[in-house]
């Protein structure tokens, strides 16, 4: 099936017979269904397939943006970690706050913060063994009176969690206040405190702790297609979105409309790709913005444009429109539909997520489609889909 998507026979994968899949529970699938419906389902899915299989590892693939953090209430600790790591860091605020495991976290506060929160859970689930094993692992932020060695100990460590818990689940505590008072309980070393001074988490402290709360239990079971790549798993979900506010950009519906109705293949996508952006830097030389230019100037460029790619197929599919709705009425307001590489830049984005995201399936893919997006091209889309191996739903 990956062959078939990425459709180009000189890179065509060759699987030996004897580690060929043989036992998924299901054909892949693709699902189409309303917006509205989408999230709900994955999550009917992943509980479905975990009921029925002990050993199942259900991954779903969404596009991590503002957005996302939005809808699951967790917009100002992404602003308050985008203040963090800016855009040239190492580290991005996304490797932060998609990383709950918090021996695996790169960033210190967030360490201490799920090692808090990880342990009031198991607590709660009376996974005592496990609590253990994450308080010797926090031994760096863990006092030595959290460690258990008599009866006496044992009352001491419940007492401490439970209080961490009961802090939990007071409403609009801020993580500075958490942190506070959970430091004043004298259970913590020195580190933690020398954290919470560190100044480049001011604003972090002021975000309420629910919003970590949310994210916790809003991203289980789920990944960022960007960067995508990463250990396979026994299922996975890609949920096919768009993603044009907020990073990564992505068009995810531009590239399967454009697959349902050309036969493309990754490699010939990304050299069209790679000449439009040099054409469109050939014509502006001095890497001014678009809006500055004089919308005469703009049209010859325009047209230059369309002349160079008057025969390319992926010209024509994807931007050839625009440019002549601009030469034919060129007004400022039409100037960013062309003469920039943006939208293939991001069609082409969404190529590679799809491959990718496909490829990370060991035994079980499901496609999730919203239905709306897919309107006008549905019946080519159906058909595409089963033509690579997907089960249409």
């Amino acid at each position: 099936m990956l062959n078939k998507i990425d459709d180009e026979p000189s890179r065509a994968q060759l699987v030996p017979d004897e580690v060929k899949i043989k036992d998924s529970d299901f054909k892949p699938r693709a699902i189409f269904l309303d917006q509205s419906a989408i999230d709900s389902h994955v999550h009917e899915i992943i509980e479905s397939e975990e009921a029925n299989r002990s050993d199942s590892q259900t991954l779903a693939l969404y596009v991590f943006n503002r957005e996302r953090f939005e809808t699951i209430g967790a917009p100002k600790l992404l602003k308050a970690y985008s203040g963090i790591y800016g855009y040239l860091s190492k580290i991005q605020p996304k490797d932060v706050l998609l990383e709950l495991d918090p021996g695996d976290n790169p960033d210190d506060m967030m360490q201490i913060l799920l090692r808090l929160l990880v342990g009031a859970t198991l607590l709660e689930k009376a996974e005592y063994g496990q609590l253990i094993r994450l308080t010797n692992k926090g031994n760096q932020i863990f006092n030595e009176q959290l460690m258990l060695q008599t009866s006496t100990d044992k009352a001491r460590v419940k007492e401490f969690w439970q209080s961490i818990a009961r802090l939990i689940s007071e409403p609009h505590l801020t993580i500075g206040d958490f942190l506070g008072r959970a430091y004043a309980t004298g259970a913590l070393k020195p580190i933690v405190k020398e954290t919470m001074e560190d100044e480049r988490y001011e604003q972090l402290l002021k975000v309420e702790l629910n919003e970590l709360e949310n994210l916790r239990h809003n991203i289980q079971n789920f990944s960022t297609q960007h960067g995508v790549k990463g250990e396979s798993h026994e299922s996975v979900i890609f949920v096919a979105e768009d993603s044009g506010r907020y990073a990564p950009y992505l068009n995810m519906y531009g590239f399967l409309n454009l697959w349902s109705n050309k036969k493309i293949t990754l490699h010939s996508l990304e050299s069209f790709a790679l000449k439009y952006r040099s054409e469109i830097s050939v014509l502006n030389r001095e890497n001014r913005n678009v809006r500055s230019i004089e919308i005469a100037e703009l049209e010859v460029d325009a047209k230059q444009i369309m002349d160079k790619f008057a025969d390319d197929e992926y010209f024509k599919a994807l931007v050839e429109d625009d440019y002549r709705s601009f030469i034919t009425r060129p007004l400022r307001k039409s100037v960013g539909n062309v003469m920039k590489p943006d939208f293939v830049d991001r069609v082409l984005t969404a190529y590679k997520l799809f491959y990718v995201g496909c490829s990370r399936a060991r035994r079980n893919l499901t496609l999730i489609l919203d239905k709306d997006k897919v309107s006008e091209f549905e019946p080519k889309l159906r058909k595409k889909l089963i033509e690579v191996g997907f089960d249409v739903k």
